[in-house]
């Protein structure tokens, strides 16, 4: 896979720190993608990974919040991966938790949940991060400096990502201090930021308005609580749901999904199962052209000018927290809509708002599957 395909540079909103963003067009995040582009992606990650360490127990950690869905694809390909969680922004109300942060970010606080980790790394022989683009590494260097100071040496690290683009004096400095990396490509730093200033910002289409609450089908689905990746999971018990979750929600809607366009969208951390769900539909065959991505927290410019990553922007409350704003880049129309969200919030502003702005945007043909952490099962 070629990094052309796939590699692209956008403008961060208001932000003098880090003012560009590596957008990974097949990662499922901001750009609507085909999901099998995403998992070829990460299987080609997680063979490079294996091979380098063949025999050893991984640990694999998703960073939150682009992260989610790459790292649990790269945890699902490779054998000897015990198990997987990623970091996350959310306040999960599982106890204690190592908390660092994440300086160039439009959200800096990152927090690493402890419920189960104890065990977790008794059984592990690596931890194995894994991120969409390493810049300079510091911010996963915070995260092992906590791991280091809870668990002294037992641990050995690797950085993996799909793009690197720290110096080779820095990826040394981290070798000699234990700290391998893996990646699929190099790039310069700074690499393409020079274009920034080249695109119109003012031509962006902010779609902010004209939206009515739509008439959506919202199904709860029961799920075994140690099934929350912000916690240690079991990746293999995680994909075995996600088959069962598929297999039923293509039974229920068949008749709206088959040979049609469908989008399947995941809502800010939770993007493994949409991912998941948009790869099986492919493989069956028999619906039309399926696209996944997700909203997200990361306010990024939009410009129709050619060649840039994002030409339009919904802006909206959250579904975890009507408080804080959310995003949707490059949203279109679609014959169906599947929206999976594990938000439990019981204020619905948030989803009523993003199925209106589905709809308004084109979008008859919604269902909103929730997942609900608890004892009962699907």
């Amino acid at each position: 896979m070629e990094i052309q395909e796939y590699l692209r540079v956008a403008k961060r909103e208001n932000n003098n720190k880090r003012p560009y963003l590596y957008v990974n067009a097949y990662q499922g995040k901001h750009i609507p993608v085909a999901p099998s582009k995403t998992v070829s992606m990460c299987a080609e990650l997680a063979e490079k990974i294996s091979r380098a360490y063949p025999g050893e127990k991984l640990l694999v950690t998703g960073f939150a919040e682009t992260a989610t869905a790459l790292g649990a694809l790269v945890a699902s390909r490779m054998e000897n991966a015990c198990c997987y969680l990623h970091t996350t922004r959310e306040d999960t109300g599982e106890g204690e938790v190592l908390y660092f942060t994440e300086s160039h970010s439009h959200a800096v606080d990152q927090k690493l949940v402890l419920k189960g980790l104890d065990k977790a790394v008794e059984q592990a022989d690596r931890l194995v991060f894994v991120e969409d683009e390493v810049t300079t590494g510091n911010t996963i260097e915070k995260l092992i400096t906590l791991l280091e100071k809870r668990y002294g040496r037992k641990l050995r690290f690797t950085i993996s990502s799909v793009l690197n683009s720290m110096t080779p004096e820095r990826r040394q400095e981290l070798l000699e201090r234990g700290r391998e990396c893996i990646f699929l490509h190099q790039i310069p730093p700074g690499y393409g930021i020079h274009t920034l200033e080249h695109y119109d910002y003012s031509d962006g289409q902010e779609q902010s308005r004209g939206w009515e609450k739509a008439s959506c089908s919202l199904r709860v689905l029961h799920v075994p609580p140690d099934l929350d990746t912000r916690t240690v999971t079991d990746i293999r018990k995680l994909d075995q749901t996600c088959r069962h979750m598929a297999d039923m929600i293509y039974q229920e809607r068949k008749e709206d999904l088959k040979g049609g366009s469908v989008l399947v969208l995941g809502t800010e951390e939770f993007m493994y199962p949409a991912v998941w769900l948009g790869n099986w539909l492919e493989e069956q065959g028999e619906v039309g052209e399926v696209r996944t991505h997700s909203t997200t927290r990361s306010p990024i410019m939009v410009s129709r000018s050619k060649g840039y990553p994002l030409h339009s922007r919904v802006s909206l409350p959250g579904v975890y927290d009507r408080n804080r704003n959310t995003y949707l880049y490059n949203l279109a129309g679609y014959d169906a809509v599947v929206v999976l969200t594990d938000s439990g919030s019981e204020d619905l502003t948030g989803l009523e708002e993003l199925t209106g702005r589905l709809s308004a945007a084109g979008n008859h043909n919604i269902f909103v599957y929730r997942w609900s952490y608890d004892e009962e099962y699907l």
